[in-house]
């Protein structure tokens, strides 16, 4: 059994159990949905005990023989420079990460981005329709259920 925590958005954060099984079925089924695949580079910058960093970016490269860069903390203003430092492909992010994000000033080294997908929840109206054409930041999946579900 593994312990997720919540990320703390509407309350406390919460321990959630994850049963062995779990993240592994998951890991395939998301490898398969948010096209993860052995020659991507997977961007870790939020916590590993969090269910979005484990289910949508960890489980997945595992399963696909992809290479996980990781950071120590989330930093908005390195995100891109880690980006272009890692070679990353694929990213996951939360609502106000990815806000944090799009907020940083634009560079001139945006657009040697090597992102080409990724994943994210609870992305506010304005992020998800608020990203310029030459952004940086890639087309991303959302998912069309509630965040969390049965463990």
């Amino acid at each position: 059994m593994l312990l997720l925590f919540t990320s703390g958005t509407t309350g406390a954060s919460k321990a959630v159990r994850c049963s062995r099984g779990r993240l592994p079925g998951l890991g395939r089924m998301n490898a398969a949905k948010y096209d993860v695949q052995r020659d991507d580079v997977s961007y870790c910058c939020m916590p590993l005990f969090h269910g979005n960093a484990l289910m949508g970016l960890w489980a997945p490269s595992l399963v696909a023989g992809a290479t996980v860069a990781l950071t120590p903390k989330f930093s908005a203003s390195r995100f891109m420079d880690d980006v272009r430092r890692f070679g990353a492909t694929y990213f996951t992010y939360v609502g106000k990460a990815i806000s944090y994000v799009l907020a940083t000033p634009p560079a001139e080294t945006d657009g040697d981005s090597t992102l080409t997908h990724g994943f994210g929840t609870e992305a506010s109206p304005e992020d998800q329709g608020g990203v310029p054409p030459d952004a940086s930041v890639p087309p991303c999946s959302r998912p069309t259920g509630p965040a969390r579900g049965p463990g």
